[in-house]
Order: structure tokens, then C-alpha cells, then sequence
């Protein structure tokens, strides 16, 4: 009786190891451990910012508006930005306050003057450059506060005013 114990015992757990495996074999492989059934979430980040607008820095809307950072959804799934906030180094603090959904591998960029927001840009409203043109850092937070990603660099003198991240 004991050895038919075993015997069963050993072959449950046999059984179980094989489902097991199945099942991992079976998830998304995306899903960073997270679990067969549970959505992957959102990969939001700073994919580049156009730090120095193109000819020289005036505080008129159209200069203010030629320097901008773009926000990137590398996931599959849409995200809704609400209360995502991107600041500088000297706190400027831009927040998506309105539902601005961010398909998944889709862009948006944000840029410095005012103008009429759509899917892909939207707008600080400062009467002011934001990015330094000496160098500068971005931060990306979610909406509970947390870090999501930051984008430093140091100005070029080449010119183009363009960083990726």
C-alpha cells in the first residue's frame, strides 16, 4: 500500500510539473513574470528631446514651439496619460491633465509654446524655453508619482540641438 502511495504521489507531481511547463511554454513572453492572464503593462519613456530650437531663441510662440520632447509607448497596449507628469532639472512641471491616450508604439510630443493639442502633440504653454540648450535633464513620471525614465544630456556645439534617449 505504502509503494502505491508513492507511486501516485510521484506521479502527481510528475503530472503537475508537466502542466506547469506547458503553461510557460504557453504565456506571452512579454509578460515579465507576471503570469499567463495578467495584461503586460505599458512601457512609457522619453524617446528624444529637441532641446534647441531650429535659428535663434526668441520668445516668439513659433520658436518656443521648435523645441519639444517626445514620449514613446513601447508596450502593445494603450495607456492613458492622465496625470503624467515631464519636468526639468529647474522644475518646470508639464502634466497631462486631460485623457490623452498613447496607443501602443505610438508617439507624442510635447512642445514648449501653446497651440491646439491632437493625438500626437501636445503643449506646455510656457511663454518660456524649457530645455537648456547647455544641457538639461528630463524626467517621465507616471501618475502616482513614481520615476518611469530621465533623459540627460550636455548641449552640443555641432548644432542640431537634437538628443535621443
Amino acid at each position: 500500500m505504502r509503494k502505491l502511495l508513492g507511486l501516485t504521489c510521484a506521479a502527481a507531481i510528475a503530472f503537475g510539473a508537466v502542466l506547469a511547463g506547458a503553461a510557460s511554454a504557453s504565456a506571452d513572453p512579454g509578460d515579465r513574470g507576471r503570469g499567463p492572464g495578467r495584461a503586460p503593462q505599458a512601457n512609457v519613456q522619453i524617446s528624444g528631446i529637441q532641446y534647441d530650437a531650429p535659428g535663434r531663441d526668441s520668445r516668439a510662440n513659433s520658436s518656443l514651439n521648435g523645441e519639444w520632447i517626445s514620449i514613446v509607448n513601447n508596450g502593445r497596449r494603450a495607456v492613458n496619460l492622465r496625470g503624467y507628469t515631464i519636468k526639468d532639472r529647474a522644475n518646470h512641471v508639464f502634466r497631462f491633465n486631460n485623457n490623452t491616450w498613447l496607443g501602443g508604439g505610438e508617439r507624442i510630443r510635447v512642445h514648449t509654446g501653446f497651440g491646439r493639442a491632437n493625438d500626437n502633440q501636445a503643449f506646455w504653454g510656457s511663454r518660456t524655453h524649457i530645455w537648456n540648450n547647455e544641457g538639461d535633464v528630463a524626467t517621465l513620471s507616471g501618475p502616482r508619482g513614481a520615476r518611469l525614465d530621465t533623459c540627460a544630456y550636455r548641449g552640443s556645439v555641432r548644432g542640431n540641438g537634437f538628443v535621443r534617449c
